[in-house]
Protein backbone atom coordinates (compact mmCIF):
# COMPACT_ATOMS: atom_id res chain seq x y z
CA UNK A 1 0.00 0.00 0.00
CA UNK A 2 3.04 2.66 -0.40
CA UNK A 3 1.45 3.55 -3.74
CA UNK A 4 -2.09 4.12 -2.87
CA UNK A 5 -2.09 7.63 -2.17
CA UNK A 6 -1.21 8.41 -6.12
CA UNK A 7 -3.63 5.93 -6.80
CA UNK A 8 -6.12 7.58 -4.92
CA UNK A 9 -5.36 11.07 -6.93
CA UNK A 10 -4.10 9.55 -10.05
CA UNK A 11 -7.37 8.01 -10.50
CA UNK A 12 -9.56 11.17 -8.97
CA UNK A 13 -8.07 14.03 -10.88
CA UNK A 14 -5.52 15.95 -13.22
CA UNK A 15 -9.11 17.62 -14.56
CA UNK A 16 -10.51 19.79 -17.01
CA UNK A 17 -10.99 22.72 -18.47
CA UNK A 18 -11.40 25.91 -16.52
CA UNK A 19 -13.04 28.52 -18.42
CA UNK A 20 -14.50 32.25 -17.09
CA UNK A 21 -17.93 31.48 -19.16
CA UNK A 22 -21.28 31.04 -17.96
CA UNK A 23 -23.23 27.84 -19.32
CA UNK A 24 -22.45 24.07 -19.28
CA UNK A 25 -18.80 23.15 -20.87
CA UNK A 26 -17.67 20.06 -21.84
CA UNK A 27 -14.24 19.85 -20.19
CA UNK A 28 -11.29 17.72 -20.35
CA UNK A 29 -7.58 17.61 -19.21
CA UNK A 30 -4.43 15.85 -18.96
CA UNK A 31 -2.57 16.21 -15.76
CA UNK A 32 1.13 15.55 -14.77
CA UNK A 33 1.44 14.51 -11.53
CA UNK A 34 3.91 14.37 -8.82
CA UNK A 35 4.15 13.80 -4.75
CA UNK A 36 5.45 16.60 -2.85
CA UNK A 37 4.26 15.46 0.81
CA UNK A 38 4.39 11.89 0.95
CA UNK A 39 1.47 9.71 2.97
CA UNK A 40 1.79 8.10 6.16
CA UNK A 41 0.07 4.13 6.29
CA UNK A 42 -1.88 3.82 9.72
CA UNK A 43 -2.47 -0.30 10.30
CA UNK A 44 -5.69 -1.35 11.87
CA UNK A 45 -6.28 -3.67 14.43
CA UNK A 46 -7.97 -6.24 11.72
CA UNK A 47 -4.93 -6.34 9.41
CA UNK A 48 -6.54 -3.51 6.84
CA UNK A 49 -4.99 -0.15 6.49
CA UNK A 50 -5.57 3.29 5.67
CA UNK A 51 -3.09 5.54 4.13
CA UNK A 52 -3.53 9.22 3.98
CA UNK A 53 -2.20 13.25 4.69
CA UNK A 54 0.02 13.39 1.45
CA UNK A 55 -0.39 15.83 -0.88
CA UNK A 56 -0.22 16.00 -4.54
CA UNK A 57 0.37 18.41 -6.85
CA UNK A 58 -0.23 18.14 -10.64
CA UNK A 59 0.36 20.90 -14.14
CA UNK A 60 -2.79 20.41 -15.94
CA UNK A 61 -3.15 21.49 -19.39
CA UNK A 62 -6.86 21.85 -20.47
CA UNK A 63 -8.69 20.91 -23.70
CA UNK A 64 -8.22 25.13 -24.76
CA UNK A 65 -4.20 25.06 -24.17
CA UNK A 66 -4.71 26.70 -20.62
CA UNK A 67 -2.51 25.32 -18.17
CA UNK A 68 -3.30 25.24 -14.60
CA UNK A 69 -2.66 24.46 -10.77
CA UNK A 70 -3.78 21.51 -8.83
CA UNK A 71 -3.23 20.40 -5.19
CA UNK A 72 -5.07 17.45 -3.96
CA UNK A 73 -5.17 15.70 -0.72
CA UNK A 74 -6.82 12.12 -0.19
CA UNK A 75 -6.73 8.89 1.68
CA UNK A 76 -6.99 5.33 0.35
CA UNK A 77 -8.15 2.30 2.39
CA UNK A 78 -7.31 -1.60 1.96
CA UNK A 79 -8.16 -4.92 3.67
CA UNK A 80 -5.60 -7.09 5.67
CA UNK A 81 -4.81 -9.06 2.35
CA UNK A 82 -3.54 -5.63 0.74
CA UNK A 83 -6.71 -5.61 -1.81
CA UNK A 84 -7.84 -1.78 -2.74
CA UNK A 85 -10.96 -0.49 -1.34
CA UNK A 86 -10.97 3.04 -2.89
CA UNK A 87 -10.54 6.21 -2.05
CA UNK A 88 -11.26 9.77 -1.71
CA UNK A 89 -10.39 13.70 -1.38
CA UNK A 90 -10.36 17.13 -2.26
CA UNK A 91 -8.69 19.33 -4.29
CA UNK A 92 -7.81 22.91 -5.24
CA UNK A 93 -7.46 24.35 -8.81
CA UNK A 94 -6.65 27.35 -9.39
CA UNK A 95 -6.68 29.09 -13.06
CA UNK A 96 -4.33 31.82 -14.65
CA UNK A 97 -6.39 34.63 -13.08
CA UNK A 98 -5.72 32.90 -10.15
CA UNK A 99 -9.24 31.91 -9.32
CA UNK A 100 -9.85 28.90 -7.85
CA UNK A 101 -12.27 25.97 -7.62
CA UNK A 102 -12.44 22.69 -4.93
CA UNK A 103 -13.81 19.63 -5.93
CA UNK A 104 -13.94 15.91 -4.04
CA UNK A 105 -13.51 13.03 -5.63
CA UNK A 106 -13.88 9.07 -5.12
CA UNK A 107 -11.69 6.37 -7.08
CA UNK A 108 -12.84 2.66 -7.85
CA UNK A 109 -11.72 -0.05 -5.36
CA UNK A 110 -9.23 -1.40 -8.41
CA UNK A 111 -7.68 2.01 -9.04
CA UNK A 112 -8.88 2.33 -12.57
CA UNK A 113 -10.45 5.89 -12.49
CA UNK A 114 -12.72 7.55 -10.64
CA UNK A 115 -15.47 10.50 -9.96
CA UNK A 116 -14.97 13.89 -9.43
CA UNK A 117 -17.63 16.90 -8.26
CA UNK A 118 -17.16 20.62 -7.91
CA UNK A 119 -17.75 21.74 -4.30
CA UNK A 120 -17.70 25.84 -5.12
CA UNK A 121 -14.86 28.29 -5.86
CA UNK A 122 -13.76 31.60 -6.26
CA UNK A 123 -14.40 34.49 -9.25
CA UNK A 124 -15.42 33.15 -11.79
CA UNK A 125 -16.03 29.47 -10.54
CA UNK A 126 -17.88 31.02 -7.40
CA UNK A 127 -21.40 28.87 -7.45
CA UNK A 128 -19.72 26.87 -9.70
CA UNK A 129 -21.45 23.23 -9.98
CA UNK A 130 -20.46 20.04 -11.70
CA UNK A 131 -18.60 16.40 -12.50
CA UNK A 132 -17.31 13.97 -14.38
CA UNK A 133 -15.10 10.81 -14.45
CA UNK A 134 -10.96 10.81 -14.23
CA UNK A 135 -9.13 7.97 -15.67
CA UNK A 136 -6.26 4.94 -14.52
CA UNK A 137 -2.85 6.81 -14.51
CA UNK A 138 -0.33 5.71 -17.17
CA UNK A 139 3.16 6.77 -17.66
CA UNK A 140 3.76 6.39 -13.70
CA UNK A 141 7.32 6.29 -12.67
CA UNK A 142 8.68 2.54 -10.90
CA UNK A 143 8.52 4.23 -7.71
CA UNK A 144 4.74 5.86 -8.13
CA UNK A 145 5.88 9.26 -6.93
CA UNK A 146 5.02 10.78 -10.97
CA UNK A 147 2.20 9.50 -13.02
CA UNK A 148 -0.13 11.24 -15.98
CA UNK A 149 -4.12 10.72 -15.87
CA UNK A 150 -7.11 12.55 -18.09
CA UNK A 151 -10.62 13.80 -16.92
CA UNK A 152 -13.37 14.39 -18.41
CA UNK A 153 -16.88 15.93 -17.75
CA UNK A 154 -19.07 19.49 -16.75
CA UNK A 155 -18.82 22.54 -15.00
CA UNK A 156 -21.89 24.44 -14.60
CA UNK A 157 -20.77 28.55 -14.12
CA UNK A 158 -23.67 31.05 -13.07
Amino acid sequence: MKNSFPIVLMTALGFFAMNACADTEEVSSTAYWTIVAPAEEYKMTNGATMTGGGIAHANVINNEGEHLSQWCRGITAADAEGNGLGGAGFCTIIDQAGDAMWVWFSNNADGQGGTWGVIGGTGAYAGASGGGTSSAPTSMSPDGQSWINTSTGTITTP
